[in-house]
């Protein structure tokens, strides 16, 4: 962690030599501290002399403990998973988020900076434990009614998703209601802010990619008025020698408001693979101001970079329709909401003609919040989803103390559980946790929770020993004002 502050003071020192010559306006810095325990029993790989365990059924056998293993007649052994000693890890990670501006008309300086340390007998558990320093991002931006420019690593944010790149982004507006964007550059892992070509990537895919690769692509956004907008945006990915396409993607997406309704769609196609990846419309409304309603239907089908491996296994898409609706009491001290949305799964041409596969699933939730007095509340949540081959449910619900807007303390429950059809048994995991906020001064804030879980298996007595608990703790705080500060009686928030 000392390391890492170094690199970050080197940052913000660079930060301000760039800021005080040219007589910056101002600058601010903020901040979050945070720490993180995981206390809980890794599973490893064991084993039974083949002679000592009872035949089940098939190759499934039973050993002396009453564990269920799977071995062949013949084996020496008998493997199976379980659990270790119990063991923990704290992660610990500094955030920084430098602004200053008032370098030149409308010029501005930006940079996120993070730290990483680690303890514990179970630092391996976090594969970035070793990467002591990151520069999310760090840009020059040029903001003029006409254009904005923004040179260095940034984000670039779209209906294709976010990509991180060390390059060049432009936004001309040569008009009110016309905005023309274009942007280039050097690709980095999403979320892990390192070249494509890094070795990062090796220990989750088989062939990873060995160059780096350059981002190119650009958006027409039209916004004719208040009730309306449409983009479209192309974007290719290739490797830097152009000797390989990565992707060659188009996205599109529209708004318009008709009355109380409010009509939409969003498109995304695989130029590359000929098929769209996601296709929706929705249309919602408000009937009155207590009540609001949304439908929506939906194809999707997961999308893959070329460079992967993973595109090879041909993932089906599916059709899906949701609805959703809220209603709010006129003194807002009761909220409710409901979904639900079927799907159906396109032809995987697998299976037995006399034995057909599932091939479609369902989803509902349900929601609710109760101000029960000024200070108390109470909120909670169910959900259920259930496809082929596997479902899922989870629920929780808090109480909240808010005495004040400057702080906060609840008591939180929550249970899920995941069945798998080709499994033995099954599980489930209960929860009970604490949180609490407080904003000590408008600068500086203290957050943390504490959880306990308790996996209870059922017809599995080889199950693992799932109890896990977490604790974190972070502060957030900020040096300096925003602009404006003192002005016409303007503050900080």
């Amino acid at each position: 962690m000392r390391r890492a502050l170094r690199r970050g003071g080197v940052a913000l020192a660079m930060a301000g030599a760039l800021a005080l010559p040219l007589h910056a306006q101002g600058v601010i810095i903020r901040g979050s501290s945070s720490a993180q325990l995981v206390d809980l029993r890794p599973v490893v790989t064991d084993s039974v002399p083949f002679a000592s365990t009872d035949s089940i059924s098939g190759t499934l056998r039973r050993t002396p403990a009453g564990v269920i293993t799977n071995c062949l007649l013949g084996d020496r052994y008998c493997y199976f998973s379980r659990s270790a000693a119990r063991t923990s890890l704290v992660a610990m990670m500094q955030d920084l988020d430098i602004t200053a501006w008032g370098l030149g008309q409308g010029i501005s300086v930006h940079a996120q900076l993070r730290g990483r340390a680690a303890t514990g007998d179970a630092r391996d558990l976090w594969p970035q434990a070793t990467q002591s320093f990151d520069a999310l991002s760090a840009y020059l931006e040029l903001d003029r009614q006409a254009l904005t420019a923004r040179v260095g690593r940034q984000w670039i944010t779209s209906g294709l998703g976010m990509f991180n790149m060390d390059g060049a982004d432009l936004v001309v507006r040569p008009w009110r209601w016309l905005a023309v964007e274009a942007y280039g550059g050097g690709t980095l892992i999403q979320g892990l802010d390192r070249p494509l070509g890094a070795a990062a990537l090796a220990p989750v895919e088989d062939i990873p990619p060995v160059e780096r690769s350059f981002l190119a692509g650009g958006s027409v956004q039209v916004r004719p008025g208040p009730l309306g907008a449409f983009r479209v945006q192309y974007q290719r990915e290739v490797r830097n020698d152009r000797g390989a396409l990565y992707s060659d993607r188009l996205a599109a997406d529209a708004e318009m408001r008709l009355g109380r309704a409010t009509v939409g769609g969003e498109l995304t196609r695989d130029l590359a693979a000929g098929v769209f990846d996601d296709l929706a419309a929705h249309v919602g409304t408000t009937l009155g101001a207590q009540v609001s309603g949304q439908l929506e239907v939906r194809h999707y089908t997961p999308y893959f970079d070329l460079w992967t491996i993973w595109g090879a296994f041909a993932p089906v898409g599916y059709d899906e329709a949701t609805a959703r609706i809220a209603w709010t009491r006129r003194d807002a001290r009761l909220s409710i909401g409901m979904s639900g949305g079927a799907r159906r799964y396109n032809e995987t041409h697998t299976g037995l003609s006399f034995l057909p596969l599932r091939n479609d699933g369902w989803r509902a939730g349900a929601n609710a919040t109760a101000r029960m007095a000024d200070a108390w509340s109470l909120e909670g949540s169910y959900n259920i989803d259930l496809g082929f081959g596997a479902s899922t449910t989870d629920g929780d619900a808090a109480l909240r103390w808010s005495p004040s807007d400057r702080g906060s303390l609840a008591v939180r429950g929550m249970a899920f559980q995941d069945l798998y059809e080709f499994t033995i048994g099954e599980g489930r995991v209960v929860g009970i946790g604490l949180e609490g906020r407080v904003d000590l001064t408008p600068e500086l804030a203290v957050a943390g929770d504490a959880n306990l879980f308790r996996h209870a298996g059922k017809d599995q007595p080889q199950l693992a020993d799932w109890n896990q608990r977490r604790a974190s703790l972070r502060l957030e705080w900020r040096v300096g004002r925003e602009p404006g500060w003192g002005l016409g009686g303007v503050h900080a928030p």
